[in-house]
């Protein structure tokens, strides 16, 4: 059964104010003002620096008191997802995700949405394809920077590992 539009509602406002979170958290805050000699810059950053070492060692705190699934690489953009799993899923099952995207913040995204493909794989498990449904545009919106920062890490990571 599909809940109420209300519920959706009340998701799709904490899954913003989550996805809000961690590309806050996230930000590199390496760029200084063009005038390094700026004191209010470097004092700033300085401060910056603490606050994020103070709320790493409280997510590490935090982290060993959760239960976290294990990580899982996925395919993701902001209508839908793609994951390898051992459990089959038939076409046209609706299902709730709960999805951790930052280690930093180990708040997860719940995510609505059918099952629009499954194909068996090699290593006898399944590909599974969720299109997501009752999804917000801000949420979208959100999920969409949050993808394209990543991927711009990695491409930045990538050429520097070359």
């Amino acid at each position: 059964m599909v809940p109420d539009s209300v519920y959706f509602s009340r998701l799709n406002e904490r899954n913003e104010e989550i996805l809000q979170n961690i590309l806050i958290l996230e930000k590199h805050h390496s760029d200084l003002s063009d005038d390094e000699s700026d004191r209010y810059a470097l004092e700033l950053a300085h401060i910056d620096f603490k606050i994020n070492l103070v709320l790493d060692l409280m997510v590490q705190v935090f982290s060993k008191q959760l239960s976290l699934p294990p990580e899982l690489f996925v395919s993701m953009s902001s209508s839908h997802l793609q994951w390898q799993c051992e459990q089959e899923f038939p076409r046209g099952n609706n299902l709730f995700l709960d999805i951790y995207l930052s280690s930093r913040f180990p708040r997860p995204l719940t995510l609505f949405g059918k099952v629009s493909n499954i194909e068996s794989n090699e290593e006898g498990g399944f590909s599974i394809l969720l299109d997501f449904e009752q999804i917000s545009r801000p949420v979208q919106d959100l999920l969409e920077r949050f993808i394209f920062m990543k991927h711009r890490r990695m491409i930045a990571s990538s050429r520097r590992d070359t």
